[in-house]
């Protein structure tokens, strides 16, 4: 067997003229499983298996997660006042939520508080910093006149 890694493998002669080959790859990637008999390759070796340590299983995708709320639209956030907005993974596997707050370019103080509440739905509140007038909310990065979220 080749590919990223060195994979376990163990084979268990049958005693009926098969064996059972077990391996288990350490790492994600493309390996080659090559089977021979009498020293020569079977049909069909090597046999190309891609392995995918999160089987079955939907990958996060950023790119299918939305945000939305109050706490993003334009006109809607004020300084010093708590704003809101959700974060929607539903149509992807979950994975944590992070969220920081910026202004004038340098990360503020207060760290946004992220509730969950439910299944890939999560609530974020944070205090954008007084800094004197209304912040004008753009779409994604969610860049302000003077701050990023």
């Amino acid at each position: 067997m080749e590919g990223p890694d060195e994979a376990e493998i163990n084979c268990h002669d049958n005693k009926d003229g098969t064996c059972t080959v077990n391996y288990v790859p350490a790492e994600e990637g493309d390996y080659e499983v090559k089977v021979r008999f009498g020293g020569e390759p079977v049909p069909g070796s090597p046999f190309r298996v891609p392995v995918d340590i999160r089987p079955n299983r939907m990958r996060p995708d950023p790119k299918k997660v939305i945000a939305y709320g109050p706490g993003l639209e334009p006109g809607q956030v004020l300084p010093g006042k708590p704003a809101v907005f959700t974060v929607d993974s539903t149509a992807t596997q979950d994975a944590p939520v992070e969220v920081e707050v910026y202004c004038d370019g340098k990360l503020t103080s207060k760290k946004p508080v992220i509730s969950k509440k439910g299944p890939g739905l999560y609530d974020v509140s944070y205090i954008p910093p007084p800094v004197g007038n209304p912040y004008d909310v753009k779409r994604s990065p969610f860049i302000k006149k003077r701050c990023v979220i």
